[in-house]
Order: structure tokens, then sequence, then C-alpha cells
């Protein structure tokens, strides 16, 4: 997989075609989660339509590996099928750590959707799923207001906050060393 994998973007389109059929039966049939998500890998790499339909069922994979490779590929493929799956995964997949690729995946998208969507998400339960999520608007916007998760939503609802100061290199040092009590 690793080799066609490198050789998809050089194919004629017929053959781009059979792969991605070929690799989408892989999604769907194979016993083995492994080969499911190199499958995944693969097939995101194919600029073919019927690679989106794959992709599809492989976000909707009973096993988190699989789904978590369906995020990294949505984040690379990028367009409108990968935003809207994103946003689908980050609000509703019952893994946290699928929600939190999806977040990741979501940082590539600078739309109003995408911030509303993240904005909502800085509510959830899951400690995870914050600081990923501010993560993802660091990204976005270029601020940094770490886990204040009330100046990111008072940031993203269009005030002035200031950015907390930064501490120097010689703090950080400092505070990286261990304690000797």
């Amino acid at each position: 997989l690793d080799l066609l994998q490198s050789q998809l973007a050089g194919m004629p389109e017929a053959e781009q075609q059979q792969w991605t059929e070929q690799l989408s039966n892989i999604i769907q049939k194979d016993p083995s989660s492994e080969m499911r998500a190199r499958a995944v890998s693969t097939v995101a790499k194919v600029p073919a339509a019927n690679a989106v339909t794959a992709l599809n069922y492989a976000s909707g994979d009973d096993v988190e590996k699989v789904r978590l490779a369906a995020c990294r590929a949505w984040k690379s493929r990028g367009g409108d099928a990968a935003r809207d799956m994103l946003m689908s995964l980050a609000e509703t997949d019952e893994s946290s750590s699928v929600r939190q690729a999806a977040i990741d995946g979501l940082s590539a998208f600078e739309l109003d959707e995408v911030k509303s969507t993240l904005i909502r998400l800085l509510s959830d339960r899951s400690p995870a799923v914050q600081f990923q999520v501010a993560q993802s608007l660091k990204t976005l916007t270029g601020r940094d207001y770490g886990g204040d998760f009330e100046a990111w939503k008072n940031f993203m609802a269009g005030e002035e906050v200031p950015e907390p100061p930064q501490p120097s290199l010689a703090e950080r040092a400092w505070k990286s060393l261990p304690s000797w009590k």
C-alpha cells in the first residue's frame, strides 16, 4: 500500500478508478482493522469522487483506528465533504480520540461554520476535547489563550481580548527543572 500510495498521483485516471474500487472493497470488507486503516490512508491520495464514498464508509467504521485514519485522510484531502464529515465526527463520535482528530482536521478550514462548531465544542465535557479545540483555534487565528476557554469564546465573539504574556525562556527553563523538595 505504501508503494501504491506513492504511485497513485501519476497513474492514469482509469487506473486510479480501479485502485479506488479495490481499496474501497478493503475498507468495507477486510477483517483486519490495520488493513482497513492503511487502505483509508491510501485512498485519500486519489482525487476521484468514489474515493469520497470510501472515506465516508471508513468514517463510520466500528473500529476507532479506522475512524482516526479517516480523520487524517479528510484533513489532507480537504474540500466540502471533508469539512462536513469532520464537523460531524467532532460533534458526534463516541470516541474522544476520534473527536480530537476531527477537531485537529478542522484547523485546516478557515470558515465561519467551522469556527462556530469549534466555539460550541469549547463547552464540551471532555477536557481533552476542549484542549484540542483551543489548539485548532490557535492554528486558525494565530492567537493563544491557552486553556482560558472564556477568553477564546469572547475573542471569537468579536471582543478584543489581550493575549496573556508568554513566559520568558529563563522562566520556562526554571519551571522545567525538577523540584528538590
